[in-house]
């Protein structure tokens, strides 16, 4: 169980953080070469479209806490649950 726990947690955190770098280098290092026109519509009024950084630390944290333990829960009750039966009931 320790070892899926720290096999899970290392698989969802390396997501998490691969994750958010690659969402921050595609916004903000590649100017979003896909989502420029959602974000500034068609118009050829402005041209020019600079997307402030802001790094809000509460809203990474939500997104830690609604991605990581829910994963990690995913993977180590089915687990757990079949760690309790006995051997003769999971052969059968």
């Amino acid at each position: 169980m320790k070892e899926k726990f720290y096999e899970s947690f290392i698989l969802s955190l390396g997501a998490f953080l691969v994750g958010i770098s690659s969402a921050l280098f595609y916004v903000y290092a590649l100017h979003a070469p896909l989502l420029r026109n959602l974000f500034m519509g068609y118009s050829e009024l402005k041209p020019i479209f600079v997307l402030p950084f802001s790094f809000n630390l509460s809203m990474v944290i939500l997104l830690f806490l609604l991605s990581v333990p829910i994963y990690i829960a995913a993977t180590l009750i089915p687990s757990w649950r079949a760690s309790t039966l006995d051997a003769d009931e999971v052969m059968r």
